[in-house]
């Protein structure tokens, strides 16, 4: 099995992508997933996809309205709504180099909001904490909010087509 490090080697990323990745895994507990073309940063405590690291910009999974506070800002760029309880701000390899410490700590408030979010979730039955939610539906691989739903729920779709346009 590949060392997390060269997980991130295999990638050929930027030399500030791959900075930004060493950072955060001495910060926090991390797990380093392989793709195609990216890796995928997750907590190594709740297993929630926190980071999307392309070789020439990183996608960092926030919460629709704090994504929403940061588009247009440098280096933030824009913001990708992904689902009703989940947004991506893309961040350009220059925008890591240039910004590096407010990445790095939008990078870690990342993994804090997807640990608070998976250990937080309850059942909606009988109202208690029972265990992390999912992560992705099994059936057509998106994220599970938090009310239980994927993509395969009408409303969901309708509420996705809404936000796109």
């Amino acid at each position: 099995m590949a060392t997390a490090l060269q997980t991130v080697a295999s990638q050929r990323p930027l030399k500030p992508i791959a900075q930004l990745i060493r950072a955060v895994q001495h910060r926090r507990p991390v797990e380093l997933d392989h793709r195609d073309d990216y890796v995928i940063v997750r907590s190594g405590k709740a297993g929630a996809i926190a980071l999307f690291a392309h070789p020439d910009r990183v996608a960092i999974c926030l919460a629709p309205e704090r994504a929403y506070a940061l588009e247009g800002r440098k280096p933030f760029g824009h913001q990708i709504p992904r689902t009703p309880v989940t947004s991506y701000v893309i961040v350009t390899a220059k925008g890591v180099r240039k910004n590096f410490g407010a990445v790095v700590d939008l990078a870690l408030e990342s993994l804090d909001w997807r640990v608070a979010e998976r250990t937080s979730a309850f059942c909606a039955r009988c109202g208690v904490g029972c265990g992390p939610k999912l992560d992705a539906c099994p059936n057509c691989w998106t994220e599970v909010d938090l009310r239980g739903r994927c993509l395969c729920h009408q409303d969901v779709q309708a509420e996705v087509m809404r936000l796109v346009g």
